[in-house]
Order: C-alpha cells, then sequence, then structure tokens
C-alpha cells in the first residue's frame, strides 16, 4: 500500500514498486482459506526460498513448521530445524535437513533422535522428505537473527550427514 512506500530509489530515479497493472510483488506465496465462515489470507513461504524436488514445488517454512510440531509432540530435544537443498542430477533439488539439537546433548544422542526425525518423515511424499541429515549446536544466524546461509553451507560441507 501506498503507506508502506511508493517508490525505491534505483541509482538517482524513483522506480514505482508496483508494475502496471499496480501489483507489487513482495516475494512471498499465498494462498485464500476459508476459516470460520470468512477468508483470510496464509502467507505460504518465501518464493525466494522455495526447492523444486522431483517435480513438486516445496515451501521449506511450512515442513519446518510441521516437523517442529513432531518434535514438540513427541518430546524431542530438538531446539530448531531449517530445510535447505543441494542440487540433485535425478531430483533437480534434494531437501536437507540440518537440526540444532537442545544444549548438552551428546554426539551419542545425536543418531537416535535423527532416527527418530526419519520416522516422523517417513508417511511424507517422497520430494518433501530430506535426503540428508546434519546435526549441529547452533544454527548459524546473522545479528538481526535471520539465517546466515552461507555459514550453513559451510558446516553442512565440513560435516558427514546423519545415516
Amino acid at each position: 500500500t501506498p503507506r508502506l512506500a511508493i517508490a525505491i530509489l534505483k541509482g538517482r530515479q524513483l522506480k514505482p514498486l508496483t508494475d502496471k497493472n499496480g501489483w507489487w510483488s513482495s516475494g512471498d506465496s499465498a494462498e485464500i482459506v476459508n476459516e470460520g465462515g470468512s477468508k483470510r489470507l496464509k502467507i505460504i513461504g518465501r518464493v525466494d526460498k522455495a526447492i523444486t524436488s522431483g517435480g513438486e514445488t516445496i515451501f521449506p517454512e511450512q515442513l519446518q513448521e510441521r516437523l517442529i510440531e513432531a518434535t514438540s509432540e513427541h518430546k524431542l530435544p530438538v531446539q530448531q530445524i531449517i530445510f535447505t537443498s543441494r542440487i540433485d542430477e535425478e531430483w533437480g533439488q534434494r531437501i536437507l535437513a540440518i537440526v540444532e539439537l537442545e544444549e548438552g546433548i551428546g554426539s551419542n544422542s545425536e543418531k537416535k533422535i535423527v532416527n527418530t526425525l526419519k520416522k516422523l518423515v517417513k508417511q511424507w511424499p517422497p520430494a518433501e522428505r530430506p535426503f540428508s541429515w546434519y546435526c549441529c549446536p547452533k544454527i548459524p544466524t546473522h545479528a538481526n537473527g535471520k539465517l546466515n546461509y552461507k555459514k550453513i553451507d559451510l558446516l553442512i560441507s565440513n560435516r558427514s550427514p546423519k545415516k
């Protein structure tokens, strides 16, 4: 809306945020859902974070949320889970899960926890199931709290996935 901004500065010129039809591309994906007799807009996730795996478009935020809920229900000592991807010749992209365990969890417990996580996603469609699982003491973030994908990539490139 005009209350947010009316233009963006590119170089020395102001460029409108909207296209010729008055639409603004936020980079978010959403759907309209019926809830209690009224309609609302439900944000699905960032388009730029979408993963195409096996011909399916996957929004990692939804999968992360679903799995975190399951870890709470099963009282697993998981602090955070993020999904990212790697290029795969057959699938296009394959999902990787990076798991931040609660403080004090030893490496002996990691394998057991990952095996439980794998069981929790076993019924998910194949394109949504992580291909590899990585455990780490702390998932890297920037000072503002957003995920630091460069450090995450470095972290997983230096570790072997949990089998």
